[in-house]
């Protein structure tokens, strides 16, 4: 304390070097006092360096701002560039798993569109099928009418008892039942044409066109057929698939009445226009369908007539062929006498 009153002044001098070094070292530890290199004041003695920070000039300050910064934006820089590649090798990744993905996709579609064409194929196999046994039944009455027409004429001739009107009659019976045989074969090969050519048609025509064919069939074999065609609206369509369709339910209704032996057998066709939509109704007296069945009537494979050579193709097909193909609904349900199955087609 003695020092510090008897130098008064005169202890700036002495300080000044080391005050000079106070910046650079960070911590000023000579004596108690405080002081800067230009001014001095009394007040600022005694008091510690704990308390007071040190006397730095601006531009040492300054420096040292900027070395900081610096410091700070190279560590900053290293950080994005290693965020950088750290982005650029994630989006190589993604990009290779997207592609993967998509190849994947593509080769899953593939093969989901092989499976179809496949399904289809197995089920227009199976169409044939039944549409040749049909085919054979309708001739069977033409050439029975030939063959009778035929052993007439040829018993009048050895006989001598014909007669020009005679012969002239049984020529043009023969001519018409052989013209039903080539319209017969006319159906059968129209009705399996592989083209798919989008046409105008009508839900009445097509069932025409069916019915041409399997009517003859069905009623052999005592099964009433009831029509409520109620609409004659033409749009525009895939008539030769949805033929198939129509075969599909209407067959799928007497293979069920012939297996439950129904007495008074019927299969009702109804079709009516409801807004924008053009529906079909195939229903049948057979009693309905269980509700376990019901739940897996339109998928693959799945036949309750498999001890019998039924396929389960013919009504998935159906379904595909409405809802996939033609944009449509089909659907089945239970009225009180029988299976209702619904076509819904959006015209």
């Amino acid at each position: 304390m003695a020092r510090k009153a008897l130098m008064g002044p005169s202890i700036a001098l002495e300080l000044k070097a080391l005050n000079l070094i106070s910046p650079m070292s960070g911590f000023f530890t000579y004596g108690e006092f405080y002081t800067n290199s230009k001014t001095y004041k009394h007040e600022l003695l005694n008091q510690t360096m704990t308390i007071l920070s040190l006397s730095e000039s601006s531009v040492n300050l300054n420096k040292t701002d900027q070395f900081c910064e610096l410091k700070d934006n190279r560590g900053v820089s290293k950080t994005l560039k290693a965020l950088s590649r750290l982005v650029y090798q994630t989006t190589i990744e993604l990009e290779d798993i997207n592609n993967s993905l998509s190849d994947k996709v593509e080769e899953e579609i593939r093969k989901n569109r092989e499976k179809e064409n496949k399904l289809m194929q197995q089920s227009r196999l199976a169409q044939m099928g039944e549409m040749l046994s049909m085919i054979a039944h309708q001739w069977r009455q033409p050439l029975a009418a030939i063959s009778s027409t035929s052993t007439a004429l040829e018993v009048k001739t050895a006989l001598g008892k014909y007669d020009k009107e005679t012969v002239q009659n049984s020529a043009k019976n023969i001519s018409k039942y052989a013209q039903h045989l080539s319209e017969t074969i006319d159906d059968f090969r129209n009705f399996f044409k592989s083209n798919k050519e989008e046409l105008e048609s009508s839900l009445n025509s097509m069932i025409t066109s069916v019915l041409a064919i399997i009517q003859a069939s069905i009623e052999d074999k005592n099964i009433s057929l009831i029509l409520e065609l109620n609409t004659q609206k033409r749009f525009v369509t895939y008539p030769n698939e949805l033929k198939q369709v129509i075969l599909n339910l209407i067959k799928n209704a007497e293979d069920v009445l012939l297996e439950k032996e129904i007495e008074d057998a019927y299969i009702k066709i109804t079709t009516y226009s409801d807004g924008e939509t053009e529906v079909l109704e195939v229903s049948d007296n057979a009693g309905g369908i269980t509700e376990e069945i019901l739940n897996k009537i339109f998928d693959p494979y799945f036949s309750t007539k498999l001890e019998k050579n039924g396929t389960g193709l013919g009504l998935y097909m159906s379904k595909t062929i409405v809802e996939d193909h033609c944009g449509g609904e089909l659907s089945v349900s239970n009225s009180k006498d029988g299976a209702v199955f619904k076509m819904i087609l959006n015209v």
